[in-house]
């Protein structure tokens, strides 16, 4: 068995990200983002692993988004290095506003310093473009009556 576990072993990828030879999630989230952040590339998203699914309310989401607003900021990298924060100019929303009306959304460490799931907006995102859509393919077609 230890040389089918070898063979398996050289099969694998190497991944390499930072000290890291080998792609392993844990030990990313761990070692390299010190479990301050919830790295969320892939995520489980199969019908099979969900249970009360409940669509969501386009209009509700558009009110709670319409509250919210982005902005460009540079992170301070030299106050935080440990987060490893990029450089440059950065997008994104403060984890405060967006915990008001989403609070599933942001999550907090240690320190108490707060933390989004961009990735988790991207849903709310798609459903509201969806309802601006109809409306506004709903105000076209009024438009093109009052025309004729």
């Amino acid at each position: 068995m230890s040389n089918d576990n070898s063979n398996n072993e050289s099969a694998k990828k190497k991944y390499v990200f930072g000290e890291l030879t080998e792609y392993d999630l844990e030990k990313i989230e761990t070692e390299v983002l010190r479990e301050s952040v919830y790295l969320d590339v892939f995520a489980g998203s199969d019908i099979a692993f969900k249970e009360d699914c409940q669509k969501l309310d386009s209009q509700d989401v558009l009110e709670k988004l319409n509250t919210l607003q982005a902005y460009s900021f540079n992170y301070k990298t030299t106050e935080f290095p440990e987060n490893k924060f990029p450089t440059g100019e950065q997008f994104g929303f403060m984890a405060q506003d967006l915990e008001k009306v989403f609070p599933q959304l942001v999550s907090q460490d240690a320190s108490g310093n707060k933390f989004v799931n961009y990735t988790q907006v991207i849903p709310l995102m798609a459903e509201t473009i969806k309802l601006l859509s109809d409306k506004v393919d709903s105000l076209e077609k009024k438009l093109d009556q009052l025309k004729n």
